[in-house]
Parts: C-alpha cells; sequence; structure tokens
C-alpha cells in the first residue's frame, strides 16, 4: 500500500483490514494442482505456501511455490469458471493478474480451469492405457 495516498489514513487503514480480512476457501481444483506441486519435489520444486497474502497488494496468493536450488519463488493463480466469462477473464481477474504482474515482487502463472482439465483427462488416458499393458502382459505371462 502506497504511502502517498490520497485516502485520509484512517480510511486507508480501514479499507486495507477490510481487504485483507476476506476469508478464503480454497476450491477442489486448487487442493488437485496443489497436489501434483507437492509431488514435484524431487524435481526441486517446492511448495512455499498457500493462501499467501501478497504485502504489495494485498491479494490472496492461491499457491506460492519456488525451486530449491535457487530460492526464486513464483505466485500461481488457479482460476476457475468464475474468473471467466466465455473462456475469457472477468474484470476482477485480469485487474488482479495486472495488479499482481505489475506491483508483486515474484512472476504470476496462471492456470485456467479448462488446461488443467485437459492435463488432468491426458494424464487420466496415459494412466488407463499403461495398466491395460500391464494386465496384458500379466495375461500373457500365464
Amino acid at each position: 500500500w502506497k504511502k502517498d495516498s490520497l485516502l485520509p489514513a484512517k480510511l486507508k487503514k480501514e479499507s486495507k483490514l477490510a481487504f485483507l480480512s476476506n476469508k478464503t476457501c480454497p476450491s477442489n481444483l486448487q487442493t488437485d494442482v496443489l497436489k501434483v506441486f507437492e509431488s514435484l519435489k524431487d524435481l526441486g520444486l517446492v511448495v512455499v505456501g498457500e493462501e499467501i497474502h501478497c504485502n504489495q497488494t494485498g491479494y490472496s496468493l492461491d499457491i506460492v511455490i519456488g525451486v530449491r536450488k535457487n530460492q526464486n519463488e513464483m505466485a500461481v493463480e488457479i482460476d476457475g469458471p468464475s474468473h471467466f466469462i466465455n473462456y475469457s477473464p472477468n474484470g476482477a481477474t485480469i485487474l488482479k493478474r495486472r495488479q499482481l504482474s505489475s506491483l508483486a515482487d515474484r512472476p504470476l502463472l496462471s492456470i485456467p480451469y479448462w488446461k488443467w482439465d485437459e492435463l488432468s483427462n491426458s494424464r487420466i488416458r496415459k494412466e488407463k492405457q499403461t495398466d491395460k499393458k500391464r494386465r496384458k502382459q500379466y495375461y500373457l505371462r500365464e
């Protein structure tokens, strides 16, 4: 929050507290993405936290990830259907992305729900194909 604000100090403080007091509730989609990031520890990816407040903007960041060897962090926003109108980001989502990209001290990765669904469905298909191959190999051995 900038010090050169045109708001009176009391109103500025109350506004900031109201903004920061919004409760967040991670979606199932966000939980799924978090689990995948947590599974990538062996590749050097570390989950720094979930629902972390950005000091520069006051926004809540869905997930913050880091790379173990260089200490760099990245904010990850999981954008569900309520963030879009016909697959285009709505005004609130555009504003949040713009402010996080220009004011925050870390890069931003936005993951739209339909892209995550595509990746998940592709992974499930591959797992089913692998499972079918294993079953065939098992039966061929007998």
